[in-house]
């Protein structure tokens, strides 16, 4: 499957892959999570990039928090995204 995405997508998929294994670390420390935050925020310049700003979702804008809320509640396993989910749902309703 690797191979039948294109050179951008595949680097988009390898940031966004290498960050959510940094943040299901049973055990995340803060380089882990300056990591991540990189990792992110190479996703979202990728895909600006190469598919447009209009392309930048409210659930990719929620990228830049996921480490914030790692710092103030713990590893992502504590509490997954439910947070984020329930926030989509009202900004769904609200856009």
């Amino acid at each position: 499957m690797w191979d039948l995405l294109d050179e951008a997508d595949q680097k988009i998929l390898a940031n966004f892959v290498r960050a959510c294994t940094l943040l299901v670390y049973r055990i995340v420390n803060k380089s882990a999570l300056l990591e991540a935050h990189y990792q992110l925020h190479q996703v979202v310049h990728l895909i600006k990039k190469n598919y447009g700003q209009e392309k930048i979702t409210s659930n990719i804008h929620l990228f830049f928090h996921i480490v914030e809320c790692c710092q103030d509640y713990g590893p992502l396993y504590l509490f997954w995204c439910y947070s984020f989910e329930r926030m989509n749902g009202v900004l769904g309703k609200i856009c």
